[in-house]
């Protein structure tokens, strides 16, 4: 008892400042000094000022690093600083923390940032230094349209009075029998000199307003970024237009509550508290003390979306990919979450950001003042891109690399010197099995061959014939369907599937089926825990088909084995193009000796 109430007091402390502890070794990979930061020679070249010591390989240790950071930025606009203040103040916040200015430094050279310390007790940190760096490109650009249009009405003050000053014009003008269409086109062509005039340099928009790009997973979080939008710029939520129609659309579940909500892990509880819906596209038109929403995207500064929303707003109307042509921030929070869900559908999307319109009439800015590199189509060189993610994956990694922002690229990875293995209790035998992959596109029919020929008929099968309950992870859906039509074929009898798509029905069958071992090898894909975190009772082994992607599934999964089994084991299946995912449940140091030694199988027990 009096552990249990010292961990609720470890989950409780510090609420006030948005920061929640599963213990101090969890929070511990927050602070810079578990920290790595690979910046590539172009992001060095345009960094204001290290955020962190990461030349020759230093690290900075806690009597060097601050708990808060009180000076003010100079690359932050004046007006928002003020607003920052306040908005910090009224929650007894820090101006920075160490962690806080490090990023914000980082995100102030422009280049693509590779964000993979996020976690779920940084992540309200995380979203108010995103919201920031967002609303000061705003109004730094905002800044520079409000100049640029004086100077115009400046010219245009100049041209009058010089008009003005010479008698006669008009009547010179109607003796040479001049229209009135021909008139007005000498009028735009004088306008038209202080456009191409050398000492001006008049460009400073894309083909449309929106030059800020949000995409989320869940309408929950969409509902966390627009509240601290609207904090930060210190805006009245009653002044905010269709503010409570968004409240309401973004908090209302249509499905009925789950009654055992509040008994699931505390990591479950924040990412799925309250409106889980996947499809929404929203605009807001921003101003220096208020915001608007549901703002048409032709007329909105910032895109707040998910990847499913906006393509299914694309295929009711068009108007918006002259939106996405200008973007000039682009964000993407929760990647993992997105990873978890469909990734072909983020992809489109940034597949879709800064295309030159094909449309030349409709919703586009005046195009004497669009940046001459947007006009050529570059747009997507002067694109800043920004993925959060709680882990490190090949497929974000890809996507990633796939931008071509010139300012360069940042990576942010812990150090990962434990792993996940480290957390399993008890004296559980845990076995890593390695086969030899040839090549990366052939590595998932090199892992489907040697998991049906080597491991099922010979293991797998063998334990399930001696009604030893079984349980096969497969983190990947597309792997899931391989491998449950191989044994739909070959071993009809003896498995069940849970998929993400079974429905009540489906999954009540597949459990009572696998309790009463009917038949003892069950069939779980990673997105099916990852939406219903439900563990199966009973299991005695735990088959990972691949290293799962979010670690604490492993020893959260093994765990529990132990606690239903006390002769459990582990088998987890890998190659070496699964290193991320490795590193992250063995820890670096083991990685390393599991993919160099000879051997291919790899077992140890935890104490």
């Amino acid at each position: 008892m009096k552990q249990r109430a010292a961990e609720e007091e470890q989950h409780t402390t510090r609420k006030e400042r948005g920061v929640f502890f599963v213990s101090p070794d969890a929070y511990d990979r927050l602070h810079p000094e578990n920290m790595t930061v690979a910046l590539s020679a172009h992001a060095k070249k345009d960094l204001l000022h290290p955020p962190f010591d990461f030349s020759e390989n230093k690290k900075r240790t806690r009597a060097t690093v601050p708990a808060a950071v009180e000076s003010p930025p100079t690359f932050v606009h004046p007006a928002l600083w003020e607003k920052w203040l306040n908005f910090r103040q009224k929650y007894k916040k820090p101006v920075f923390t160490a962690e806080e200015r490090g990023l914000l430094d980082l995100l102030q050279g422009y280049p693509d940032i590779m964000d993979c310390m996020r976690c779920w007790q940084n992540s309200e940190s995380r979203r108010e230094i995103f919201v920031l760096h967002l609303l000061n490109h705003w109004f730094k650009a905002r800044s520079v349209v409000l100049a640029h249009d004086k100077i115009i009405e400046m010219f245009r003050e100049q041209k009058k009075k010089k008009k003005s000053s010479r008698p006669g014009r008009g009547a010179k003008n109607k003796k040479k029998g001049e229209t009135e269409e021909e008139n007005c086109e000498s009028l735009l062509a004088e306008e038209d000199d202080i456009f191409e005039s050398d000492n001006y340099q008049l460009r400073d928009r894309g083909f449309s307003k929106t030059r800020l790009f949000v995409m989320l997973p869940m309408r929950n979080i969409a509902l966390q970024y627009v509240k601290t939008i609207v904090e930060v710029l210190g805006a009245d939520p009653l002044k905010c237009s269709k503010m409570e129609m968004f409240v309401s659309d973004f908090t209302e579940v249509e499905e009925l509550a789950d009654p055992t909500f509040k008994r699931r892990p505390l990591d479950y509880r924040r990412q799925f508290d309250g409106n889980i819906d996947d499809s929404f596209c929203v605009g807001l038109h921003l101003q220096p003390d208020k915001v608007s929403l549901y703002a048409h995207p032709l007329n909105s500064d910032i895109i707040i979306c998910s990847p499913l929303g906006l393509r299914k707003r694309m295929e009711r109307s068009g108007d918006i990919a002259v939106s996405l042509s200008s973007v000039e921030v682009c964000l993407v929070d929760e990647a993992h979450v997105l990873l978890l869900q469909n990734w072909d559908h983020p992809a489109a999307v940034m597949e879709m950001l800064n295309k030159r319109p094909t449309e030349t009439t409709h919703g586009l800015s005046d195009l004497r003042r669009v940046y001459s590199w947007a006009l050529e189509g570059k747009s997507g060189r002067h694109r800043q891109t920004i993925i959060s993610s709680n882990v490190s994956h090949a497929t974000l990694l890809g996507a990633f690399r796939g931008s071509v922002n010139s300012s360069g690229k940042v990576l942010l990875q812990p150090v990962q010197s434990e792993g996940a293995v480290t957390r399993v209790v008890g004296g559980i035998r845990q076995h890593f099995m390695r086969f030899d992959a040839t090549a990366l596109d052939k590595v998932d029919d090199e892992r489907f061959n040697f998991f049906t020929e080597s491991i099922f008929p010979t293991k797998i099968n063998t334990l399930a014939e001696r009604d030893v309950r079984i349980i096969i992870f497969v983190p990947s859906y597309f792997d899931f369907v391989r491998l449950r039509n191989y044994l739909y074929k070959e071993y009809r009898d003896t498995f069940a599937a849970l998929s993400e798509y079974s429905s009540l029905a489906q999954q009540r069958q597949a459990l009572g089926q696998f309790s009463d071992l009917e038949r003892p090898v069950l069939l779980v894909t990673e997105r099916f825990y990852f939406f219903k975190r439900y563990f199966v009772k009973l299991a005695e082994v735990m088959v990972f088909y691949s290293p799962p992607v979010m670690s604490e599934y492993y020893s959260d999964l093994i765990n529990k084995l132990v606690l239903t089994s006390p002769n459990a084991l582990s088998l987890t299946v890998y190659c070496r193009y699964d290193t991320h995912e490795l590193s992250r449940l063995v820890g670096t140091a083991r990685t390393r000796q599991l993919l160099e030694r000879e051997s291919n199988v790899y077992s140890f027990v935890t104490s």
